[in-house]
């Protein structure tokens, strides 16, 4: 098989199924990767999304709309998430790197009022 590329993310076990059901039907070459942790005997550990589904670069526009028309269908015609080409979706890049900055800015902050104590601050 040639080169895979993260087509898309995959919330949960039925998700995975349906998609999976399509692209046997039509076919496509796929490779399903599921999160789960040999380290808790298997089980899925609620970090991010449930797996991934990768395949040839050649199939992936394909396999994007049908995923899309999909979640489309399942979630009654509501707009679905934004599918893209690596995988990765604005939000588990940004929200992370701006909670680190919020949370080095408190610790400075805490360190500042230790240091030239509480009463400076009133």
């Amino acid at each position: 098989m040639e080169e895979t590329i993260r087509v898309c993310q995959i919330e949960d076990e039925s998700e995975a199924n349906l998609i999976c059901s399509v692209l046997d039907e039509k076919e496509i070459p796929y490779v399903l990767k599921t999160m789960r942790d040999s380290v808790y005997d298997g089980l899925y550990v609620a970090q991010g999304p449930w797996g991934f589904i990768e395949a040839p670069n050649r199939y992936f526009a394909q396999i994007a709309e049908i995923v899309t028309d999909l979640r489309e269908t399942r979630a009654g015609g509501a707009r679905p998430k934004t599918t893209e080409r690596r995988g990765v979706t604005l939000g588990r890049v940004v929200v992370p790197i701006l909670i680190g900055i919020l949370v080095v800015l408190l610790v400075l902050a805490a360190m500042g009022w230790a240091r030239h104590g509480w009463s400076r601050i009133r």
